[in-house]
């Protein structure tokens, strides 16, 4: 509940905001049933084959988190099982 209204606060910021700033401004918004560790990974990989180097990109996430095995994983809508879990760093290295 709380980690959607704090996403869509931030996205509504974005676009209203930052127009000002930059020429062109692309969100991809994930909410609910739609934050799967596939769709989260497949978002930063649309991003990262679109972006240039001289582009801004903010990455934003509101959610639960675990750690376990040594790791720090994101807990996303569709978290029943370990393997559905996102490893941040994973996450991180995907974004880059």
């Amino acid at each position: 509940k709380y980690s959607q209204n704090d996403a869509k606060a931030i996205k509504e910021a974005i676009e209203s905001k930052t127009k000002t700033l930059f020429d062109e401004v692309e969100v991809v918004y994930l909410t609910g049933e739609k934050v799967t560790k596939a769709n989260i990974l497949a978002a930063a990989q649309k991003i990262k084959k679109k972006a240039k180097l001289t582009d801004t990109v903010l990455f934003y996430i509101s959610t639960h988190g675990r750690a376990a095995r040594g790791k720090l994983y994101l807990v996303p809508y569709n978290n029943k099982s370990v393997k559905d879990w996102i490893d941040f760093e994973e996450t991180f290295h995907a974004i880059q």
